[in-house]
């Protein structure tokens, strides 16, 4: 969709339900759009309408995100990472960036960086258990036993399960961990199962 059709889109929809904010309302779509090119179209076809709009319209987060978002899961970290700086800029209180932003950084093995990344995220988002599982991610690769089991528990009040790592290197490290290991195996006991935990000590695949 081009930018003005989308614009014209949303005034349509804007005379029948007036929307609380209409530039608001207008930057959603724009970022959806940008999110649809990218699947769609490839990112540069992304990229080229994000900064059309950018010059036409204004910056805003979201769109920048979505590049980033698009940037990251092509395999391109650089590009991914100055997206989300950009967008982090632009609303440093956007949850999904600072997520997104503390994912590249700990693959990059920046692990202050990630964390500071996760906590803000944890802040953000307290009810939502991926920032404290990050954060117990980074804790545990810092081998920081206190910290690994405080935002273990953390992300487990709040969701999070020890399935959803099964099957991982990683954590099938933590567990063999002399420290971090123990932790593992009395809080999959006491939040899940016996299952669970056989399964985390089977070899991964």
């Amino acid at each position: 969709m081009s930018l003005a059709a989308l614009v014209l889109a949303i005034g349509s929809a804007r005379a029948e339900i007036p929307p609380p904010d209409y530039r608001d309302a207008l930057m959603a779509a724009a970022a959806d759009e940008v999110s649809r090119l990218a699947r769609q179209d490839g990112l540069d076809a992304a990229t080229k309408f994000a900064k059309t709009w950018a010059r036409q319209i204004g910056p805003d987060a979201r769109l920048v995100y979505e590049l980033g978002l698009a940037s990251r899961l092509s395999g391109r970290p650089d590009d991914a990472r100055r997206w989300l700086d950009r967008a982090v800029e632009l609303d440093p209180l956007l949850v999904a960036a600072r997520y997104d932003r503390g994912e590249v950084l700990l693959s990059e093995g920046d692990l202050d960086g990630a964390e500071a990344d996760f906590r803000e995220v944890a802040r953000l988002a307290p009810d939502q258990w991926a920032g404290h599982f990050r954060l117990a991610d980074v804790a545990g690769r810092k081998r920081d036993a206190p910290a690994f089991e405080a935002h273990l528990l953390d992300a487990l009040r709040h969701g999070f399960s020890f399935r959803s790592v099964v099957g991982d290197p990683r954590w099938h490290g933590y567990l063999a961990d002399a420290e971090l290991g123990p932790i593992v195996r009395r809080l999959v006991v006491v939040y899940q199962d016996e299952g669970v935990l056989d399964a985390l000590e089977r070899p991964p695949e």
